[in-house]
């Protein structure tokens, strides 16, 4: 039986989309998300480094930026050991962990010029310069 895992995470974006492209010409969006962890003098916040590939990625560089409210579905990403990426602090030298996400879907909650959409349903097959398919297109 094959296995998998898969994340959910609702939270805010805590700067804007950064947006760039592979030399295959494939767009790629990266940005940090916040979320909140535990409960009364154990609330705090927790990180995630999100990127996005294709499409998607430019659906969401176009329409999101810093504070944005998303949740994005997708899966942590590790190294080649299958361990959370490691990496030393430059301020103070002890080790830190990243909690770096692929992202399959993510939901557009409260933008700052309005909406509440997903990237995979209305974006998730979009190419540059095409008109989105209207549902009456679908042929099912």
């Amino acid at each position: 039986m094959a296995t998998f895992h898969e994340l959910e995470i609702v939270g805010n974006l805590g700067a804007d989309p950064e947006m760039s492209y592979t030399p295959e010409a494939t767009a790629k969006t990266t940005f940090r998300m916040a979320a909140q962890t535990g409960r009364g003098e154990y609330k705090g916040t927790i990180w995630f480094r999100i990127t996005f590939w294709g499409g998607q990625a430019e659906a969401i560089n176009a329409h999101c930026g810093k504070g944005d409210l998303v949740c994005v579905k997708g899966e942590l990403e590790h190294d080649e050991n299958g361990r959370p990426m490691i990496w030393k602090g430059k301020e103070d030298g002890l080790p830190h962990a990243s909690f770096d996400v692929r992202g399959r879907v993510c939901q557009f909650l409260n933008l700052k010029n309005g909406g509440g959409s997903s990237s995979q349903e209305e974006y998730g097959d979009w190419e540059p310069g095409t008109a989105k398919k209207k549902p009456s297109d679908v042929p099912f």
